[in-house]
């Protein structure tokens, strides 16, 4: 397995609710349920459900994102902006395929965003962009 962390400047990530949750993430040791999961920080760190991230402008596929902003819900359409620290992990592992046994790659990405914070909506934003023009077939010649 192969790990590796990318320092991410917090201005250039943009994080969209698709519609999901914000649970609290528990410490355990040695199978033992100790509490809620802190960061340095002191403040209780929560997995969002229902997101899509991109950094600069790249899309990051399947990114499991855990944060310090006190969410209960990730409202679908509503547009956050990363502030603090932000860091996206990568982690890639080869494992024994299916069938014939050829290899295959397992990717998993995971960000730690300190604060996210609202900023629009999707509605928004369409509101406020021009139509694309169109041609009526019927009027065409």
């Amino acid at each position: 397995m192969t790990r590796f962390k990318v320092p991410t400047v917090a201005d250039s990530v943009t994080v969209i609710g698709l519609g999901g949750t914000a649970k609290i993430r528990q410490a355990y040791e040695d199978g033992r349920r100790l509490g809620d999961m802190t960061a340095d920080n002191g403040k209780v760190i929560r997995r969002l459900s229902g997101v899509a991230m991109s950094v600069a402008g790249v899309a990051v596929d399947g990114v499991t994102i855990d944060t310090t902003s006190v969410l209960e819900e990730v409202p679908a359409g509503v547009i956050f902006k990363a502030s603090g620290e932000v860091e996206l992990t990568i982690r890639a592992e080869g494992r024994a395929g299916f069938g014939n046994g050829g290899p295959r790659g397992v990717l998993q990405a995971t960000a730690y965003i300190e604060e996210l914070t609202p900023v629009g909506t999707l509605s928004d934003v369409l509101a406020t962009t021009k139509a694309a023009p169109t041609t009526s077939k019927a009027g065409a010649q």
